[in-house]
């Protein structure tokens, strides 16, 4: 299984790089969001900073995350269901968004703290909220992908499905950064952090139960 996860991985990659579609597509986004919010704003009050900040998260990683499955083609379907088994693919895609989705709020975050500054006081719980964050939207997205592909549907279903999905994950997000932007102690935020873990389990737990059904469909 962990030599089929890391070839999905490395297919993953190669299609990702010669393309550049997800990590171009959010540069210039990001850049032209943040540089729109410099020029009106000038500089902004931290709580509005950080609700910017994970409102052009979520739309990233939706916007990366949505073609997990519905972009496939028929031949790389087919690639798949050969190949590999239908939880090296579901382990697999969920690694691969994790590391594309952080990657993409490393780049966010750069271009606001380079624009806009940062008020963020303690970086490290910061970023436990931002992995956390990630984490649990490259899960379900990358389960909610798989069942809009079964369905037929494209991207109408996912966007249907996920925001429901994912408003107790960025919620809990959004109060573990807020507490990393004020600087808080890190036994403040334990009881979020655990939440947001225990969604991240379920959703992990549920959707490698299953997709199997989805995969053998």
């Amino acid at each position: 299984m962990i030599q089929e996860i890391k070839q999905i991985l490395r297919k993953e990659w190669t299609v990702e790089w010669r393309q550049k579609y997800a990590i171009q597509g959010v540069f210039w986004y990001s850049l032209t969001v943040v540089f729109l919010c410099y020029l009106a704003f000038g500089s902004v009050k931290p709580m509005v900073w950080l609700s910017l900040f994970w409102i052009l998260s979520l739309f990233t990683a939706v916007n990366a995350i949505t073609k997990s499955f519905v972009g496939e083609s028929k031949s790389g379907m087919a690639y798949f269901y050969t190949m590999f088994s239908g939880k090296s693919v579901l382990v697999a895609k969920i690694i691969y968004h994790w590391m594309l989705s952080l990657f993409l709020s490393m780049i966010l975050l750069g271009f606001y703290s380079l624009l806009l500054g940062s008020p963020v006081q303690k970086y490290d719980l910061f970023f436990t909220g931002i992995f956390l964050g990630n984490t649990g939207l490259a899960v379900a997205l990358t389960f909610l992908s798989a069942i809009s592909h079964k369905a037929r549907s494209g991207a109408s279903v996912m966007a249907v499905l996920s925001f429901p999905v994912l408003i107790p994950t960025i919620l809990l997000a959004i109060k573990i950064s807020k507490m990393g932007m004020d600087g808080l102690p890190w036994s403040t935020a334990m009881h979020e952090i655990g939440q947001i873990s225990g969604i991240i389990l379920l959703t992990g737990a549920l959707s490698f139960l299953l997709f199997p059904y989805l995969w053998r469909d």
